[in-house]
C-alpha cells in the first residue's frame, strides 16, 4: 500500500499508487503498518514530520483494512483494540 506527501503538505493513503506527490509504501502486514505508524518510520521515509491529523486518518485508514481483512493480520485483538483506543 502506496501512502503519499502531497505537494499541499497532507499525508494520505494512496490505494491507486498514482496520487502526485512523495510516496513510501507499507507491506500488507500489520506488523509494517505498526511499525511505520507507531515509530514515526513512515514520517522519516516520507521526510516529513507527519500531523496528529494525519497520523489519526492513517490509523483510521489502517483499521478499516484489517476489518475487512485487507491486511495478514498475526496479532492478537488485544492490539487492535489499543490502535482503536489511540484514535
Amino acid at each position: 500500500m502506496r501512502i503519499v506527501r502531497t505537494p499541499d503538505g497532507p499525508v494520505l493513503p494512496d490505494p491507486t499508487g498514482r496520487a502526485n506527490g512523495r510516496g513510501a509504501y507499507l507491506c500488507n502486514r500489520v506488523a509494517c503498518w505498526e511499525r511505520g505508524l507507531a515509530k514515526r518510520a513512515l514520517g522519516r521515509s516520507l521526510r516529513v514530520q507527519i500531523s496528529d491529523a494525519d497520523l489519526d486518518a492513517l490509523q483510521n485508514y489502517y483499521i478499516e483494512i484489517i476489518q475487512t481483512g485487507g491486511l495478514e493480520s498475526g496479532m492478537g485483538e488485544e492490539t487492535h483494540a489499543s490502535l482503536r483506543a489511540r484514535s
